[in-house]
């Protein structure tokens, strides 16, 4: 299925929306790795650090390993998970069921932030996350204005400093939907294709709302086709920027599965054909910079690739 078939049926896909399927912490915007439910829902706070430019192995003796070895003592950690990846290191702390997870993010927060001095200046300050497993997916609409097509320009608003890139899996409806079970959304999905839900990242956390940071002209970069009869459970997300891969994360380690995000969307609004659902970024997302270009790539579906450019006069 194309694109512009897509559009004939409902023309410039009628409703866009977006979801980022996390609660923020006070410092992270949408930095959460997304996870599978584990048996018992243990609070789980998470580390983000961005050092653009080093190596993983770099990563993982500067960040990683000075990170793990301040925040281990914390009281109640049961599992400590982390991956340094080529300017990235992401961290998941799981603490005891019984563990409040504000009280652990601020231990977390209180602990890292005492290592300003032990890790490189080049390196951002670690952003701390945390996931409320008995929350709801919080949704947003992005406006038709924001959609771009493959190839074409992320241009970069003149009044914000950090816009960021965030790899989605996005799914194309196949029938209307209203008040459906899980079963039903599952089979009224239509076809993947790829998103990048592009953020104002310091208007997000200036506004509280969203729809000023993720609704600029060019921030819904879709394609670059719509694949339909492939299994959620089979997709693989990838995100990079300038041939550097920065996400990577499977549909069956999200923590609300794609039809459980259908059918709770449809409880709220009615879903046609042609909607478009971005379902949430993984841990990975990072700043965007004039001359970069950026791919987000489902495997089975294909890569959307698109340059990004400064506004004039930014």
């Amino acid at each position: 299925m194309r694109l512009s078939e897509l559009s004939v049926r409902r023309p410039v896909l009628a409703t866009v929306i977006s979801l980022l399927l996390v609660i923020l912490g006070l410092l992270a915007a949408s930095r959460l790795a997304i996870r599978e439910l584990p048996d018992v829902e243990s609070p789980i706070v998470s580390i983000e650090t961005e050092y653009l430019g080093a190596s993983a192995d770099v990563v993982e003796t500067k960040i990683t390993q000075v990170i793990e070895d301040r925040v281990a003592g914390i009281e109640g950690i049961t599992k400590i998970t982390s991956q340094s990846s080529d300017g990235r290191s992401s961290i998941n702390l799981e603490f005891a069921p019984e563990r409040d997870v504000d009280e652990a993010a601020n231990d977390v927060r209180d602990r890292v932030s005492r290592l300003s001095g032990n890790l490189p200046e080049e390196a951002d300050p670690p952003e701390i996350g945390k996931v409320d497993f008995n929350s709801e997916p919080i949704i947003f609409l992005k406006p038709t204005t924001a959609l771009l097509e493959p190839g074409g320009v992320i241009l970069l608003p003149r009044v914000s400093e950090r816009v960021e890139f965030e790899a989605e899996i996005g799914v194309v409806l196949g029938r209307r939907l209203r008040h459906a079970t899980v079963e039903q959304a599952e089979k009224a999905i239509g076809g993947f294709t790829c998103v990048n839900d592009v953020t104002c990242r310091d208007l997000q956390q200036k506004d509280g709302q969203w729809s000023r940071a993720k609704g600029f002209d060019t921030f819904c970069p879709i394609g670059p086709r719509v694949v339909s009869g492939l299994d959620w459970r089979s997709l693989e997300l990838r995100g990079r920027v300038n041939g550097q891969e920065r996400q990577r994360a499977k549909a069956t380690e999200m923590h609300f599965s794609i039809p459980t995000l259908i059918s709770f969307i449809s409880g709220i609004m009615t879903l046609e054909p042609g909607d478009l659902i971005a379902t949430g970024t993984p841990a990975g997302t990072g700043q965007l910079a004039d001359g970069d270009v950026v791919e987000v790539e489902i495997l089975g579906v294909g890569v959307l690739a698109n340059p990004v450019r400064a506004e004039n006069g930014r």
